[in-house]
């Protein structure tokens, strides 16, 4: 009568590497497919996680560097005095003392300063598909927590209706033991299924609370903030092609936009 429980593990969590295949040109903040509410969850994610706006900050800085890495040095502007008397510090006493200013620059050999551009563009370009890579992997583990939590969610409504079930059975039960038509070890099966299904009920809000402790960390948000979960568990319909999910993920997957601006990176 217990084995109701939803398995969240075993069910299409798979169908999330399909959407990481998916991601939405020109919309930074929905980088995967999702219903409406758990969407706002990952934009609200994305706009607030502590290590996205760090990674945001690190691409912005390396973008900045691009013009000054292609630049020359600064000039270097120097003052110099020669052969001055220490006793008196007078620069008359001496014919030997000499005062001096120079101006210096260094000049790279030919295509030096081109090659240092290109390795701070492509060091800017691979940070940006590390800060895309991140925002994927953010939305998934805001994906499959807020699922699981649809999970929980929803086997807590079974257990209320399995709890009412059995409640009435032990009052039947108790009633034929009372009246002498029953069994005594009928009352003692239905106590010990609505033991069992309390048990679960604890173990269930406890799974709930740390789902929403999950979610909240992610979202930056204040801790025991209620999160609502979905109201469906239904698959998305989705015309799925495994040629072109295989040409999806090797054109716009971010990680391997990473391991080529790395070689690249290697080779300049």
């Amino acid at each position: 009568m217990r084995h109701y429980l939803l398995e969240a593990g075993s069910w299409g969590l798979v169908v999330f590497l399909v959407f990481l295949c998916m991601p939405e040109s020109g919309s930074a903040a929905s980088p995967i497919w999702a219903t409406p509410p758990l969407t706002q969850l990952i934009e609200e994610g994305i706009v607030l996680n502590k290590e996205i706006k760090s990674l945001e900050a690190r691409v912005e800085s390396l973008k900045e560097e691009i013009p000054f890495a292609g630049s020359l040095d600064d000039l270097r502007l120097g003052f110099a005095i020669l052969n001055l008397p220490t006793d008196t510090f007078s620069f008359n006493q001496e014919a030997m003392t000499q005062k001096q200013i120079f101006i210096a620059q260094k000049f790279p050999w030919f295509g030096k300063l081109d090659l240092k551009s290109q390795r701070a563009t492509l060091m800017a370009v691979r940070q940006e598909a590390v800060l895309q890579a991140r925002r994927l992997e953010l939305a998934r583990k805001i994906a499959i927590s807020y699922y699981e939590l649809g999970f929980v969610a929803t086997s807590l409504e079974i257990n209320k209706r399995l709890t009412d079930t059995v409640s009435q059975l032990l009052r039947v039960a108790e009633t034929r033991y009372a009246t002498g038509r029953g069994l005594q070890q009928d009352v003692l099966q239905a106590q010990v299924e609505l033991s069992k299904l309390l048990d679960e009920k604890i173990r269930l809000e406890k799974r709930r609370r740390t789902l929403e402790d999950k979610i909240n960390g992610l979202l930056n948000r204040e801790s025991f903030t209620p999160v609502r979960p979905p109201d469906g568990l239904n698959y998305p319909d989705l015309q799925l092609n495994v040629k072109d999910l295989q040409n999806k993920a090797l054109k716009e997957n971010p990680q391997l936009r990473v391991r080529q601006t790395k070689i690249d990176i290697t080779a300049v």
